[in-house]
């Protein structure tokens, strides 16, 4: 049986599903599916085609796992389901259990890291690929067309310790930017201003990713963005152990994650727009009418029932990074449908009413988890009137405006 050779402008689940299939293995679920088995496995049916210079090993001499945080196992308190229980949400009644594992880190000196495709993958000094701090993916070096030498020969070296954020999610929307990746970083909040510390991330596009660096004590000169194909060598570097295991959101709803973004990101924010001084109680309506998909298309008629309760429409794409978070603070009760834009609800007080419209073919508890982290009444609403698309993720609806006046009575 031939090796695979994957062309490297594959993304990694399609690469790890035609590794299986290449290897006659079952058709693999690269989100959910036993990856890194797979790909093992394929390597020992097909052998190694790619990069055979760089072999796996599970740990390397000078390895140290250092825990950074401890795991809880906390009770959140039940949403309230308007119209019914969402199909995405857990079928049990009373208080939710939300736990998370120990976030670890290794350390390794004189390293590499880098984005093979888009997989994050370590490598130590001696050249070998360090499993338990890469990716599930990481085997797929073994199979992209892409020789990894020269990427490690010419990789910048950095004088400092390097912490790498970056895990299986890439391409990140404001969601996972705030809630996975800038909360890892509360572990290190008395070293985030030294300046031999760095963190190094995927392409930065945009400026609140910027910014909440900044706010939460990382300087720009001090942000190390990696594209895919690139590698940078580092005096040590920082892996964490939830790069394919991620413990969505906010290492689900942990007080350490929850309160280091409040105290880094709004804190300063609010005391320098003034926030507090203004009158309190804003409602709020989360508008995605300028996003691509999962929008509102009675939009007008929704507002219209809203704006009689005193509700603002607000489109949190529209804000920097400051607006958003203070607006947030400042708010009472927040109705919104599925979206990143919710994920500003940590920065809401914890009296602050939030109804979540969910499409009946799409959604996650995810912000059901941080209004309960929060202790928010939290309340969901799901409309059944779907416009397919290609991807539910991005279904629209039509929302049946008396039906929701008349669920929500209590909230509006």
């Amino acid at each position: 049986m031939t090796s695979p050779r994957i062309a490297p402008t594959i993304g990694k689940p399609d690469a790890a599903r035609l590794v299986a299939a290449a290897a006659g293995l079952p058709e693999l679920d690269p989100y959910w599916g036993p990856v890194a088995q797979s790909l093992e496995q394929a390597e020992r049916l097909c052998g190694i085609g790619c990069n055979e210079d760089i072999a796996f090993v599970t740990s390397a001499p000078a390895l140290q796992e250092i825990v950074l945080a401890r795991g809880h196992d906390r009770l959140l308190p039940p949403p309230g389901y308007l119209n019914g229980r969402p199909d995405c949400f857990p079928g049990f009644p009373g208080m939710w259990p939300s736990g998370a594992a120990a976030l670890r880190g290794f350390v390794l000196p004189n390293a590499y890291y880098g984005l093979v495709a888009d997989a994050p993958v370590a490598i130590s000094a001696e050249r070998k690929a360090v499993a338990s701090a890469s990716s599930k993916f990481a085997r797929l070096l073994h199979f992209y067309d892409y020789p990894l030498e020269p990427l490690l020969s010419d990789a910048p070296f950095i004088d400092g310790t390097v912490l790498a954020l970056v895990d299986d999610v890439f391409g990140l929307n404001y969601c996972h930017w705030i809630c996975d990746w800038l909360s890892r970083l509360a572990p290190f909040k008395n070293v985030l201003g030294r300046d031999d510390f760095f963190v190094l991330t995927s392409p930065l596009t945009t400026d609140w990713q910027r910014r909440t660096l900044e706010l939460c004590g990382v300087s720009r000169d001090r942000m190390i963005a990696v594209q895919p194909w690139q590698a940078v060598r580092a005096r040590e570097l920082i892996t964490l152990s939830d790069i394919s295991d991620i413990h969505h959101p906010m290492q689900k709803g942990a007080v350490w994650a929850m309160t280091f973004l409040r105290d880094r990101l709004l804190a300063p924010v609010a005391t320098e727009m003034g926030a507090g001084r203004r009158a309190a109680g804003r409602k709020i309506y989360v508008s995605r009418g300028d996003a691509g998909g999962r929008r509102v298309l009675n939009e007008d008629a929704l507002m219209a029932l809203l704006g009689r309760h005193g509700y603002e429409k607000v489109a949190p794409g529209e804000l920097d990074f400051d607006a958003q978070a203070v607006l947030f603070a400042e708010a009472s009760h927040i109705v919104g449908i599925h979206g990143a834009g919710l994920t500003n609800i940590i920065f809401a007080p914890p009296y602050c009413r939030v109804i979540e419209i969910l499409p009946r073919s799409y959604g996650t508890p995810a912000f059901c988890v941080l209004a309960g982290a929060r202790g928010m009444p939290y309340y969901t609403y799901v409309e059944g009137a779907v416009t397919a698309s290609s991807d539910s993720q991005a279904d629209d609806i039509t929302i049946n405006v008396a039906d929701f006046a008349r669920c929500a009575e209590v909230l509006l």
